[in-house]
């Protein structure tokens, strides 16, 4: 049932959320260093 189309678009998603959670986690890390 899965296609390729729909596969590609999971991806696209996840890429975008693991986005957003690097950039959260990135600037929580940035804030820990410099304390």
């Amino acid at each position: 049932m899965m296609s390729e189309r729909g596969n590609s678009i999971n991806t696209v998603l996840n890429n975008d959320a693991c986005r957003l959670l690097t950039k959260v986690n990135g600037h929580g890390q940035e804030a820990n260093k410099e304390s």
